[in-house]
């Protein structure tokens, strides 16, 4: 007979098998997400080798990274790239300085050492970038300046260099140092060109190009830390969850659960569907008044379950300090026009034309505090008015008591502007104010109505004011428009058929 398989040997012969199936080279990556320096090193090398493969005039593009001491720069494995047009044809001629800069094998390399600033191109280029300007901003413009290599080559104040007297030699001419920030990490990507053609490189287009792709490689660059950070992640993810199964499998076969009973099909539990079909069907047999009793409770449960859980939903998130600040003094500005226009029309005119000011706290509510909501456009709100003050109104002026005035009035004005999609909530507390008053009439729906379009103007102009706002998101008119002109045109028609007529 064949001795059973120990329990710990089983246990970790599934998990390793786990996780074997999620390991690439030894390394292990879940769901195939390579990681590693060639990975980086890949990613770093298509940046810049489709900076230089768009860019005009461009023969070498290399990338410059500051240390975390602040005191070299150095170049990255792959981070640089040639002109391969270029390269070939001056490798045609037999003798190739490109080839010093670039290979490694070639008996006079020229190694990209680290260099200190001020040390070298990349040094003189950062010494000139705009990399400790404190005007420095995300809405900063970098400018692109071109240096003569020649000419830092022979400069006497300059250490000499072999690499940047190797670029000379090579038949480059200009060179750009574009520096970058991103994440933490600080570089410059230099961008040389061959002799000859200073003018096209300077093309706006060109350098505003030259600048985007830079920035390019530096995110490229700075996101070698976060990429390793959430494969790390994923990869402990993995390990816990290998290891839990490992755990749970060790305790099942020390139970004495078999490896069969493990592997069995689960067994059928009854879903919520199945549940309700059987409690429908047994429903069916019981007197009509059970059934009905029945009913009210489960229908009672769900509707408490709805309210005790809600949608589920995150509640939206604050505004900022400034946008808050904004919408109380775009508020405060409003209220102040509307109630000296309310003293302004009783001392002209007299009580006759008193405003009701209530509504209008609401609506300032909603302009500057739900700006983009429909609710609070121009076409709700003056629709929404003129549905609840003319029903308000005349609702008031009816023999019904006043009670009945005001619920009746609310409700139609709901009925309307829901129908019509111009819902306005201020709209319902006007309607409410006007039924339920006895001195309340139609001049005062006159000047409400001015007052409120008054106040609409007053919210477009302060909400125009911020550039994150927009106020109205829509006016409404296209379909009335359409409307209009619809009708003209009609009449048009019709008046064309009748002088066709006479004349024939």
């Amino acid at each position: 007979m064949t001795a059973a398989p120990d329990v710990d040997h089983v246990a970790v012969d599934v998990s390793e098998t786990i996780e074997e199936n999620h390991t690439v080279n030894g390394t292990t990556t879940p769901r195939g997400i390579q990681i590693g320096d060639d990975y980086d090193k890949a990613l770093v090398h298509r940046a810049v080798a489709d900076a230089g493969l768009w860019a005009f005039g461009i023969t070498v593009v290399e990338l410059w990274v500051m240390n975390e001491n602040k005191t070299r720069l150095f170049r990255p494995p792959r981070g640089y790239w040639l002109d391969p047009v270029r390269h070939q044809t001056m490798c045609a001629t037999g003798f190739c300085d490109l080839c010093r800069l670039t290979n490694t094998e070639h008996p006079e390399y020229l190694p990209p050492v680290p260099l200190a600033p001020g040390v070298g191109l990349p040094g003189i280029l950062w010494n000139e970038s705009d990399s400790s300007n404190p005007m420095r901003g995300n809405n900063y413009k970098k400018k692109v300046v071109w240096r003569d290599v020649k000419f830092l080559s022979e400069d006497p104040d300059q250490a000499s260099n072999p690499r940047l007297d190797g670029l000379v030699a090579a038949g480059l001419g200009w060179a750009a140092g574009i520096h970058f920030s991103n994440g933490g990490q600080e570089g410059l990507v230099i961008f040389i060109s061959r002799k000859g053609v200073s003018k096209k490189i300077k093309d706006p287009v060109n350098e505003a190009y030259l600048v985007a792709a830079a920035d390019l490689i530096g995110s490229a660059w700075a996101l070698r830390g976060p990429r390793h950070d959430a494969v790390q992640a994923r990869q402990n993810s993995l390990h816990g969850a290998v290891r839990n199964a490992r755990i749970k499998l060790l305790v099942m076969l020390r139970l004495g659960i078999t490896i069969e009973e493990l592997t069995k099909p689960p067994v059928h539990v009854p879903s919520f569907e199945d549940e309700l079909d059987e409690t429908i069907e047994a429903d069916k047999e019981k007197p009509p008044v059970t059934r009905a009793f029945d009913y009210a409770g489960r229908k009672a449960k769900q509707v408490g379950m709805k309210s005790l859980y809600g949608g589920m939903n995150q509640p939206p998130p604050g505004k900022s300090i400034a946008e808050s600040m904004f919408s109380a003094v775009g508020t405060f500005l409003t209220m102040l026009i509307v109630t000296q226009l309310g003293l302004h029309f009783v001392k002209e005119w007299g009580g006759d034309y008193s405003l009701v000011v209530g509504p209008f706290g609401a609506l300032a509510t909603l302009h500057y505090a739900l700006t983009a909501a429909p609710a609070s456009q121009p076409r709700n709100a003056m629709m929404g008015q003129l549905v609840a003050l003319t029903f308000g109104v005349a609702i008031s002026k009816s023999g019904l008591e006043k009670w009945m005035k005001m619920s009746l009035a609310p409700a139609v004005t709901v009925l309307i502007t829901t129908k019509f999609g111009i819902v306005h909530p201020p709209a319902g507390a006007t309607a409410v104010i006007f039924a339920g008053s006895a001195t309340l009439s139609w001049t005062q729906m006159g000047t409400f109505l001015l007052a409120y379009f008054i106040v609409i103007c007053c919210s477009i102009f302060f909400n125009n004011l911020n550039d994150k706002r927009q106020y109205p998101t829509y006016w409404g008119v296209a379909s009335l428009k359409e409307f209009i002109v619809g009708l003209l045109k009609k009449k048009d028609d019709e008046a064309m058929k009748e002088l066709e007529g006479k004349q024939s």
